[in-house]
């Protein structure tokens, strides 16, 4: 029995209790699905209407500002390497 103050039917057993749970749970994940989904939605348009109204592609930037990075990193590599061999080189004629 379940106490009044909490709006149960005291007459409901708890596999009752546990049934209207789930299917509760199950509306309220449902609900969030469809607020999710109208909010993916919503920032998708915005991120167009912002591209349209810049002439910005933020994908395409986003591409180019990982090819930059990419360079970037190969481009201390190099240095790091060529100032081994110049550490190698200037040791072996002291």
């Amino acid at each position: 029995m379940f106490d009044a103050g909490v709006e149960l039917d005291a007459t409901d057993t708890l596999a009752d209790f546990a049934s209207s749970s789930v299917s509760w749970l199950e509306a309220a994940r449902k609900s969030s699905d469809a607020d999710l989904e109208v909010q993916t939605v919503i920032v998708e348009r915005t991120a167009e209407s912002l591209s349209n109204a810049t002439g910005v592609n933020i994908d395409e930037e986003m591409m180019l500002l990982l090819d930059i990075e990419r360079g970037y990193s190969a481009a201390v590599k190099m240095i790091a390497t060529v100032d081994e061999m110049f550490d190698d080189l200037f040791s072996t004629i002291r």
